[in-house]
């Protein structure tokens, strides 16, 4: 009788482990890439340019600041805290994804750095259509409220300041749902330090880095953070409805102090205004037009961009009335100067592939701890299946891997691993999706030859930083020929 009993005790507790469940991946979302129009779930019609009807892909965005899981060496999670003494540390500078869900808050902390009286900047994006806003909050270790600021779900970047903050001290970030209403809220969130970056901009957005869009129907994103790569120089037909936000990208060229020149029409009779608001990556607008149902074109110069800087627009009905109206928009780049006793014919400019240098970081790939060996094969090979299909679309550019690591050991030491974490890239995408070894270059720059962007992961006293040496180990796809790759080779 006693067996019978422990047999059955011992069935009822594996069950209700089996209800528990563990950690399970998502395999559909994993391998879901398409992009789908965020403004019409039928006819897929957003925007498009003239030609052929291919949609562009965009890897999905799984990570989140409250779940980010690397490996051994590479190893850090942070799960947002349920209180301020449980609050988690998050690096700077460094975009984090996250969810609030349930009226709860979600409790982060940040160190700052030696700098006295800087001033810090929070930037989030609400990712969630109709949701209610996101509210942050920046306290003290005493709990006095510094910030407080409301992202709402109209998809735009919103910014604040934080002032007068002292010196290697440790501030709190909440993040809660503005009601508690049962509903889940995805959101991205930076706190940005004062110190001037130095390096390259890179981009871990797929749709903002890839592809020549020319031909091709782009779609475009429901907030900033999901903005598609919209063309310059060319005409795009697209559409706005039911008072939603239509997100795009654009990447300014080499030039300085440059004059770009927007023009739209609105193409339906008897409807509101088609707006159209451009923003930096901050949410700052800076200029904006409209177009009327009078059928003119409405033409708006911008000046002051920064050259080789990603943009964000907005398009979108003047009034939130339930109706649909198409647009052409047309963003006309400024003529590069001809070097001089050059033949104005022989000067046509060829598209990146890659318009900024495309990082895949430890949220995409992951490698064992000082190996050039993937956690996940499977996992890698999904990161890298929208980049292999961007770079066989175009056979005759040929692409540079670069491979950086964080500052720690010898350079020497680093420079192979990090060349032989390049290599593993090189070659999941010739074996596992057939491109060309010979489109593809390696090279592996360690931590002191990265001219991108780096996290600082070494604090005023020489201390390692994990959260922050975590973003320096990544491998980036670029085009040979873009200035940045040849000034990697020539060096």
């Amino acid at each position: 009788m006693k067996k019978w009993v422990a047999l059955l005790l011992a069935l009822l507790l594996l069950a209700s482990l089996t209800a528990c469940g563990g950690v399970q991946k998502d395999d559909e979302s994993q391998n879901d890439m398409e992009v789908t129009d965020p403004m019409e779930s039928e006819d897929k019609d957003s925007a498009s340019t003239d030609q052929a009807d291919k949609e562009p892909v965009r890897p999905s965005e799984e990570e989140s600041a409250e779940t980010i899981e690397e490996a051994g060496e590479d190893t850090v999670e942070i799960k947002g805290g349920t209180n301020q003494n449980d609050a988690v540390l998050v690096p700077l500078d460094t975009k984090m994804y996250g969810a609030v869900a349930d009226g709860r808050f979600s409790w982060f902390a940040f160190t700052t750095k030696g700098t006295a009286d800087a001033v810090y900047k929070l930037t989030a994006i609400n990712k969630t259509l109709d949701s209610s806003a996101v509210v942050f909050a920046v306290y003290d270790e005493e709990g006095t409220e510094l910030l407080h600021m409301e992202v709402g779900n109209s998809g735009r970047a919103v910014t604040k300041e934080v002032k007068e903050l002292a010196p290697n001290t440790t501030y709190y970030i909440t993040a809660a749902c503005e009601y508690n209403r049962d509903e889940t809220i995805d959101y991205v969130l930076t706190v940005k330090s004062p110190q001037a970056e130095t390096g390259y901009q890179t981009t871990d957005s797929l749709q903002t880095a890839g592809g020549t869009t020319g031909g091709e129907t782009i779609y475009p994103g429901s907030n900033m953070d999901d903005a598609a790569l919209f063309p310059l120089d060319a005409k795009v037909s697209g559409r706005v409805s039911d008072g939603r936000f239509s997100w795009f990208a654009f990447v300014t060229g080499a030039a300085e102090n440059a004059v770009y020149k927007f023009s739209a029409v609105n193409e339906t009779l008897d409807s509101s205004n088609v707006m159209i608001y451009i923003y930096d990556e901050e949410g700052k607008e800076l200029a904006h037009l409209g177009a009327d149902s009078s059928g003119r074109a409405s033409t708006k110069e911008v000046e002051g961009l920064q050259p080789g800087t990603v943009y964000y627009m907005a398009i979108y009905c003047e009034y939130n009335r339930d109706e649909t109206i198409d647009y052409t928009l047309t963003i006309k780049s400024p003529e590069e100067p001809a070097p001089v006793g050059a033949s104005v014919e022989t000067l046509e400019k060829e598209t990146l592939v890659f318009e900024v240098p495309f990082e895949l970081n430890s949220t995409q790939v992951m490698f064992v701890a000082d190996q050039a060996v993937f956690v996940s094969e499977a996992d890698a090979k999904a990161a890298l299946a929208p980049v292999a299909e961007i770079i066989l679309a175009h056979p005759d550019h040929p692409i540079l891997i670069a491979g950086t690591t964080a500052t720690s050991g010898e350079q020497a030491s680093c420079v192979k691993l990090s060349n032989r974490r390049a290599e593993a890239v090189k070659d999941l995408l010739t074996e596992a999706f057939d491109v060309p070894a010979s489109q593809l270059l390696t090279i592996g720059l360690g931590y002191e030859a990265d001219p991108f962007v780096r996290g600082q992961d070494r604090d005023a006293n020489g201390k390692f930083v994990e959260s922050e040496g975590a973003k320096n180990r990544r491998v980036i796809v670029m085009d040979a020929e873009d200035p940045i790759a040849r000034e990697i080779l020539d060096t």
